[in-house]
């Protein structure tokens, strides 16, 4: 008998993935607050979205680790699941340079493929390289996180907010450099966010959560959430325009613990009938398609630009408005096609 899908984690990745898309609206969207003064509404209201889409990531990689810490299977077993991701990695950065190479009429030559996929990545695709990052380490975190009780996942959690937000935003305000960005960063996303996702998804007790609990939580996240902007805030008069993230990122691994808790328990043993609950799943399955191919439809392919520039500037929407359009569409558009290509024998196990 098939195990039931849980309903909350697919809207989790229907949430995510449209915060992503907005992710990569560049100056479009994501980094509008540039453009606006800093005395002003819209500025802050700008700079709230471009914190809040950065909780996208690591959910998807709490949601791979409730699922994949989980299961019962050999190292091979598990490595196995990286085939799929390295050809995906592969073949979408052969179609997205050879766009890019289309679109400014350089040449695509198989070495400079190959120097730009070892080397750098195109830009959307790092989450590739990470996630193959963190599938060699599943075998070790599933032994780790069996013997996990709660007193050390919270001691888990307490060291990654101190080091991941409280210290940028101390050595910050100190006027000293974050020296741990980078491997706090990386250790995040192969190791807390994975491990937060096991441990909320099957050792908490929903039922033991009150709606005060949670309502205090998001007191505190939304205290430091305003900490963050306002520390994103004075980093910028020192250096405007900058366009490093440690500050609009810094907040996640509160919030991102704090968001999935909340989807857990809004959707704890909720259907939506056999019909919704079946569509919902489909949908949440469509993610990692429009994950890849989104950037086409966003950035790359001129008719839809055309499109997306009414919506953006034409005069009837403000850009704060129309690039919510222009992401819904940009979802729509790419998870139809996902949809279509899930049904291709061959093809669909790319998606």
């Amino acid at each position: 008998m098939a195990k039931k899908r849980l309903l909350s984690l697919d809207f989790l990745r229907i949430f995510a993935i449209l915060l992503v898309i907005f992710n990569h609206t560049n100056e479009r969207g994501f980094y509008r607050f540039l453009t606006d003064d800093p005395g002003t509404f819209l500025y802050w209201f700008n700079l709230f979205f471009s914190v809040a889409c950065k909780v996208a990531v690591p959910l998807f990689f709490m949601i791979s680790g409730a699922l994949l810490l989980r299961k019962d299977e050999s190292i091979g077993a598990t490595y196995k699941r990286g085939i799929r991701i390295v050809i995906d990695l592969v073949l979408f950065s052969l179609l997205f340079y050879e766009v890019q190479a289309w679109q400014t009429g350089i040449p695509l030559t198989l070495k400079a493929f190959l120097t730009g996929t070892v080397h750098t990545n195109f830009p959307h695709l790092w989450y590739l390289y990470t996630y193959i990052g963190f599938l060699l380490v599943v075998p070790v975190l599933r032994g780790f996180v069996r013997g996990l009780t709660e007193r050390e996942g919270f001691l888990l959690f307490v060291l990654a907010f101190v080091v991941g937000c409280a210290l940028p935003l101390i050595e910050f305000f100190t006027g000293t450099v974050n020296h741990l960005a980078v491997p706090a960063w990386v250790t995040a996303m192969i190791l807390y966010y994975p491990v937060m996702g096991y441990l909320l998804t099957w050792k908490v007790d929903l039922a033991k959560v009150s709606g005060k609990q949670l309502g205090i939580l998001w007191a505190i996240n939304l205290l430091f959430f305003a900490l963050t902007m306002l520390t994103q805030w004075r980093f910028l008069l020192e250096a405007p325009d900058n366009r490093d993230e440690l500050f609009l990122t810094a907040t996640r691994v509160l919030n991102a613990p704090v968001v999935y808790l909340t989807f857990l328990k809004l959707f704890n043993g909720r259907t939506l009938g056999e019909l919704g609950d079946k569509l919902v799943a489909e949908e949440g399955m469509c993610t990692f398609g429009v994950y890849l191919i989104h950037p086409l439809f966003l950035t790359y392919l001129p008719p839809f630009l055309k499109v997306w520039n009414v919506f953006e500037n034409g005069g009837f929407l403000r850009n704060e408005f129309g690039i919510v359009l222009t992401v819904l569409c940009v979802y729509l558009i790419s998870l139809a096609i996902t949809w279509v290509l899930r049904r291709i024998p061959v093809v669909k196990k790319l998606f």
